[in-house]
């Protein structure tokens, strides 16, 4: 579900890509206008603070708000607090994997591949499937810049900036979510608790394997052909 939705109560099922079903995508609701207003300002604000602040990686941060915005402040939040797991854990991995890839882009570029692989393989199978997404996300971002650093001090800075680009991206935008986005009417959604880590299908879909392989696939090619 995206982070902006038509209504509040789901109608009648429509064709998709139909004019009717584009008129409720975009037709104006209190709701909406209120949701994408909070996410142009923590946009706005992510702009004002990483220039005022010279934080690098501006584009990284300035995405988190869309990123990270969901129907309500429980999910926004729960959001934000699994991206952060997941980018601590994404850095982490992606300097020991240096230790091993910096200066031999022959294994840099094939470890790049696996670590998405894996990441998007077990966002489809993992419960908390955002985590696996968000860490083979980061690895693969940091790999890609690993031949532009001229050292390996340069490139621990800078896997550091990133992670605090992107932490207080998430941040500001639980933050501003919290205290602007209205309370969902009734009790709040909490989560099912899951009977296990993995999803009852994790080991017998092959979906879940064709769709990490077209994302690594897709990222790749155009990774190699930029």
């Amino acid at each position: 579900m995206s982070a902006i939705s038509a209504s509040p109560v789901e109608p009648a099922i429509l064709p998709f890509g139909s004019l009717e079903w584009f008129k409720r995508e975009l037709a104006p609701t209190p709701a909406r206008a209120r949701r994408t207003a909070i996410m142009v300002a923590a946009a706005v604000l992510c702009v004002i603070i990483s220039m005022t602040l010279q934080v690098p990686e501006l584009s990284v941060t300035a995405y988190m708000p869309f990123f990270m915005s969901k129907e309500s402040k429980f999910l926004t939040t729960v959001t934000g607090v699994i991206g952060l797991i997941g980018l601590t854990i994404g850095i982490g991995a992606s300097l020991l994997l240096y230790k091993f890839t910096y200066g031999h882009p022959e294994l840099r570029i094939p470890g790049m591949a696996i670590a998405l692989f894996l990441g998007m393989y077990v966002s489809r199978i993992f419960v908390l499937g955002p985590l696996g997404f968000i860490i083979g996300f980061v690895v693969a971002v940091s790999q890609s810049v690993g031949e532009a650093v001229p050292s390996p001090e340069l490139l621990v800075r800078g896997l550091l900036w990133l992670w605090v680009a992107i932490a207080y991206g998430v941040g500001l935008t639980v933050v501003l979510n919290l205290l602007f986005l209205p309370d969902a009417p009734g009790p709040p959604a909490h989560l099912p608790k899951p009977k296990s880590f993995f999803v009852s299908d994790a080991f017998t879909n092959p979906a879940h394997v064709h769709f990490a392989l077209k994302v690594t696939f897709a990222a790749m090619f155009c990774y190699i052909f930029y």
